[in-house]
């Protein structure tokens, strides 16, 4: 099945189709669809955007509701989210890929952990050493054996896949509780049905920790790395298919951001955002007393997992207001060699300058003082414009000029510029 993000793109590309399918009683009006209600009668208060660059955006004029196509689709057949996909997808002839596997691997369920809910050691480690709100510990159903705590890796639809244990202490490992189970996300217990977006972490306290923060989270089983420790990709690729945004909230670490790297390459980088957090991990931030607002931000800050070389325009942003309203002190461009003209008179790299003039009025003479000249400036350190490979080939010609006449070329260089220059063409000064 395709992701979420695929499925979108293509509705919106029949936006007026989909309107029309979801809502027959409805009728186009300008560049909307018009109807009664998600009911689908006969109206106005529903609108539904079908040109230009809303199309897909609906409204709800007389309950306030709204959303895309993917919302529209779910509210009106009253499915939930994946079912909407699945269905969504087969309409637009969208097939699941055949996905050959070398080796169909087995795997047992685990039994049922003999467990009570937390009230004596674990329930106080929980809440008191590592922040966590016992009614947290309620929705991911964390359990008690004596002084070890329980993590139940719950399926979708209930099924226990996986289970394991810890003792409350810090520095003490999780192990499975039985060998060769399912190796799947922890947390889809406490995930509502229709949450398009999620945090991915790198270990259970710290899924806790996040959904203690306002947010859907999920945790890898088997830490950070790769390799090996993320085969649960390949379980549970179709049931993350229907998130939009994926936050990858794995520790600030090499392992961390290895463990992070892989998992973005096989869930799809256009989907996936890596989450830089003030601490170690979510669980550090909850029991360093970080905000909720300051972990909000970090997410609104996450990035994709771009190649290093590109940027977004919004990068250069402070570059180009500085081009056109320079900082004091500044400098964005070469000067010329002559201090009669200063600053008065800018070259800004990457721009296109033409030398006209009639011929032996002194345009190479000029040109080949201010590249001389522009080498050096690119050469002092902080300021400089950047790259003026052109200038490195004057200054080239000016050293070949330089040693043709017999003189010395590091005194020529760095001896005094004319200030102007006569008719003739010759320096003067």
């Amino acid at each position: 099945m395709a992701d979420i993000v695929e499925i979108k793109r293509q509705l919106i590309d029949r936006a007026d189709a989909v309107a029309a399918h979801l809502l027959p009683a409805g009728k186009r009006a300008g560049h909307e669809w018009v109807v009664g209600s998600l009911d689908g009668e006969r109206g106005k208060s529903l609108c539904v955007c079908i040109t230009g660059n809303k199309a897909g955006v609906w409204s709800d004029f007389a309950t306030g509701e709204g959303g895309d196509l993917i919302d529209l689709w779910r509210q009106v057949r009253r499915i939930d989210l994946p079912a909407t996909l699945a269905e969504a997808s087969a309409w637009l002839g969208i097939e699941a890929p055949a996905i050959t596997r070398p080796m169909q691997r087995t795997y047992t369920r685990p039994p049922s952990p003999k467990c009570t809910v937390p009230i004596n050691r674990v329930l106080a480690y929980l809440t008191e050493d590592r922040n966590i709100p016992a009614g947290v510990l309620e929705v991911f159903r964390i359990g008690e054996d004596g002084s070890r705590i329980v993590f139940p890796f719950l399926l979708p639809d209930g099924a226990l896949a996986l289970a394991k244990v810890r003792d409350a202490e810090d520095g003490a490992r999780p192990k499975p509780t039985a060998k060769d189970c399912e190796p799947v996300l922890f947390g889809w217990q406490a995930m509502p049905p229709n949450a398009r977006e999620v945090v991915i972490t790198e270990g259970e306290i710290d899924a806790l920790s996040w959904h203690a923060y306002g947010f859907n989270a999920l945790s890898v089983p088997f830490g950070g790395g790769g390799g090996a420790k993320q085969q649960w990709i390949e379980n549970e690729y179709d049931r993350l298919a229907r998130f939009e945004r994926i936050y990858i909230a794995t520790d600030m670490d090499g392992p961390g951001d290895e463990a992070a790297r892989e998992i973005a390459s096989r869930l799809g980088l256009h989907r996936c955002l890596r989450v830089k957090m003030p601490f170690k991990d979510g669980n550090a931030c909850l029991v360093e007393g970080v905000s909720r607002e300051v972990m909000a931000q970090c997410v609104r800050d996450a990035r994709h997992f771009d190649v290093p070389s590109l940027r977004k325009p919004s990068d250069f942003a402070a570059s180009v207001v500085n081009l056109f309203w320079p900082r004091e002190g500044a400098r964005v461009g070469y000067r010329t060699p002559y201090a009669s003209i200063g600053d008065d008179l800018l070259f800004r790299p990457a721009e296109v300058t033409i030398w006209t003039g009639e011929s032996g009025h002194g345009k190479s003479q000029i040109l080949s003082d201010c590249a001389v000249d522009w080498v050096r400036q690119a050469l002092q350190p902080g300021d400089g414009p950047g790259s003026i490979a052109q200038a490195h080939v004057q200054a080239s010609r000016r050293h070949r000029s330089a040693n043709a006449g017999g003189r010395d070329c590091g005194a020529y260089l760095a001896g005094p510029r004319p200030h102007r220059l006569r008719a003739d063409g010759q320096a003067e000064g």
